[in-house]
């Protein structure tokens, strides 16, 4: 029996197996882990208080944020811990609040696209209805995230501000109304998508190497001020951007390739930038008005593949059109999701998988009518 007691007496005196690993590497692992936008970082933190001490440097590396009410709760979290556990790497971030809780969204989306394509159950006029109301609703919440947008990007430059400018690496602003950014000198990778064509001025990245562009927000000086901003700059993706601009123009100054138009080939153009990759991803609208729109589009992006074919020495990149996506909801996710794909290692929205090859006529689906 006391042979028994001693044995038992050793076996709780030794240290535990976590604690025996020195905090560095577990830091290093936790590092490489928490990349998915901060499910893994709130997992470890309920695995035991060794480990959530453990976690504290890398919990915030990489953080996701939708709406006001996420912001400010974030905000609130940094502003009571101390400056070394305030590293963010990567930040995703978006102007416009998720839909009621995670479940009852996603229910909401698969029931609204299950009614939406059952021609059986439910006649024209009230399929015809419901997506007016779904419309109506939609438009409503981009109003509110732009009334908004203020107050949004005060408490913005304030989590900037105490996580440190130097720390963020990577930056994805999706759905975000006038975005203004102070200086990031560390920033690598940024995706923007919103209204910010009044704020340009104040950018500055002289370390930014790949910049996606998404969205019909901005005009062609807006985007030549950011790319002035960036140097560095190597690889660049247009996803969209033709509803507003053109796009043939606009490639043309980036790439020093003289224009057809006289005053803007008279006019003093920015000085050429030498990249990597230049990607340019159209997308069309969902409906075309009648058969000649949709003939004019279809020759817009047959002259922007010769132009690529031309004049990129073959850097330039021409994919396959995709049709915008009524419900912005999915369109977040999809990008929340590229984001997360080159946190952990990815292509993320640099895959060229979908690219259209020379001589390959382009694919444009939509409803003409």
């Amino acid at each position: 029996m006391k042979r028994f007691r001693s044995q038992k007496q050793r076996r709780t005196r030794q240290p535990q197996a976590l604690e025996d690993c020195p905090r560095e590497i577990w830091e290093h692992i936790f590092s490489l882990a928490c990349v998915d936008g901060g499910f893994t970082a709130r997992s470890l933190s309920l695995v035991s208080r060794y480990i959530k001490d453990v976690s504290q440097t890398t919990r915030y590396q990489c953080v996701a944020i939708r709406g006001l009410v996420q912001l400010q709760s974030f905000a609130s979290v940094l502003k009571k811990s101390p400056p070394s556990n305030r590293h963010v790497r990567h930040l995703f971030i978006s102007g416009c609040p998720p839909k009621g809780n995670g479940a009852h969204s996603m229910t909401s989306r698969i029931r609204s696209r299950l009614r939406f394509r059952n021609d059986d159950s439910d006649s024209d006029e009230s399929s015809y209805l419901a997506r007016i109301r779904q419309g109506e609703e939609l438009q409503s919440r981009l109003d509110k995230a732009s009334d908004l947008s203020p107050k949004f990007n005060k408490i913005l430059g304030e989590v900037i501000e105490l996580i440190g400018p130097d720390s963020l690496e990577t930056l994805s602003c999706i759905i975000c109304s006038m975005v203004s950014l102070p200086p990031l000198p560390n920033l690598r990778e940024l995706t923007i998508c919103g209204d910010w064509h009044e704020t340009t001025t104040s950018f500055s990245f002289p370390s930014l190497r790949r910049l996606h562009l998404l969205g019909p927000y901005c005009s062609e000086s807006d985007i030549q001020l950011l790319i002035q901003s960036a140097p560095a700059l190597t690889h660049l993706r247009l996803s969209g951007l033709e509803e507003r601009m053109d796009l043939s123009s606009f490639i043309k100054s980036i790439l020093g390739v003289p224009s057809d138009d006289y005053l803007a080939s008279s006019s003093s153009s920015p000085r050429p930038i030498h990249l990597e990759r230049l990607l340019v991803h159209p997308r069309n609208p969902t409906r075309f008005g009648c058969g000649f729109a949709h003939g004019c589009y279809l020759n817009k992006l047959h002259g922007i593949q010769q132009l690529l074919e031309g004049h990129t020495e073959g850097k330039g990149v021409l994919l396959q059109s995709k049709v915008w996506d009524r419900d912005f909801d999915s369109e977040i996710d999809r990008e929340k999701e590229l984001w997360v794909s080159r946190m952990s290692g990815g292509l993320g929205c640099w895959d060229e998988s979908s690219r259209v090859v020379p001589d390959q006529p382009v694919d444009v689906w939509a409803v003409v009518f």
